[in-house]
């Protein structure tokens, strides 16, 4: 197991207390938000949700792809990142869904494009705007009225998303946009993406997830190649990983695994193929957000 930062503990063990306490009150029938954060760029889903004990695997992973290292285990065949080490508890306590293979089937050519289309389909003509960036004193309030987000773009963005669902402003969709996913060279920033992803999401969950129920998905527009480029990088692929947070058909699974990366369908772009709809799992959490909520079992 790898070896968490300070903060990364933290992050973490709150998340399971969240979990411990069981669910609030969710909201009213209807009005459940969903919020999407969109990795832009084809993100490396054998990277995030790496197969993990496939003996193909190595062939695809090197120090430069940022593939290979050490993951936490969700199942016997599939881990997640230990930047994610923050949601990790959140499988366990059927809080978070992992779909693989998730794609355009018909995938455009153009990252813009495939990102557009994402929007369209939701029916989302922008993305969630950066909250006003406060003083210090300002950025002290709130961070004692609420858990506090990595101090990032993609923190404050879903500081803000929250906030509107805090207040009830919120539309029934928000996409909140995450920049630089894409790896056709060797980059050490991914690691630090990954971190501060795994921290934003646990962050957004202790902080709504269970007062006002919402759902949360994280996805790309397309993944990656399988195979490594001469850089030892990859290029733009196919099938993805999506994450599910929250209530869903998702939660505490893994749908589709990849035991195999060797042998593994691939797609048309070389990378892992589609096998689940990106569109057709965004209508879904949609339309399960509009079902009211399980009835609680009687206090005896």
């Amino acid at each position: 197991m790898p070896i968490l930062s300070r903060r990364s503990f933290l992050v973490a063990l709150g998340s399971a207390a969240y979990v411990g306490r069981g669910s609030a009150q969710p909201g009213t029938p209807g009005t459940r938000a969903v919020v999407v954060v969109l990795l832009r760029g084809g993100a490396d889903a054998l990277l995030l949700a790496p197969p993990i004990r496939d003996p193909t695997f190595a062939r695809f992973a090197t120090p430069a792809s940022g593939r290979g290292g050490r993951a936490l285990e969700l199942t016997r065949e599939l881990g997640l990142h230990p930047g994610l080490a923050p949601i990790h508890p959140l499988f366990a306590a059927g809080q978070l869904g992992v779909v693989c293979g998730v794609g355009q089937r018909s995938r455009p050519g153009s990252h813009e494009v495939a990102q557009t289309r994402i929007l369209h389909s939701l029916g989302v003509e922008a993305y969630v705007p950066p909250a006003p960036a406060p003083n210090l004193l300002g950025q002290l309030h709130q961070d004692m009225q609420g858990p506090p987000y990595p101090r990032s773009e993609l923190g404050n963005r879903l500081r803000h998303a929250a906030q509107r669902i805090e207040r009830g402003t919120a539309p029934a969709v928000q996409v909140v946009p995450s920049d630089g996913w894409d790896t056709h060279l060797p980059t050490t920033a991914t690691e630090a993406q990954i971190e501060d992803l795994g921290h934003a999401l646990a962050t957004f969950h202790r902080h709504v997830g269970f007062s006002h129920d919402p759902v949360l998905v994280v996805a790309s527009e397309f993944g990656r190649s399988v195979e490594l480029n001469a850089a030892g990088a990859t290029e733009d692929g196919d099938g993805g990983v999506a994450l599910v947070l929250g209530r869903s058909a998702y939660a505490g699974r893994v749908v589709d695994a990849w035991s195999s990366v060797g042998t593994h369908a691939r797609g048309p772009n070389g990378g892992m193929a589609v096998t689940t709809s990106l569109f057709s799992l965004l209508r879904s959490v949609v339309r399960g957000s509009r079902t009211p909520p399980p009835p609680k079992a009687p206090v005896l």
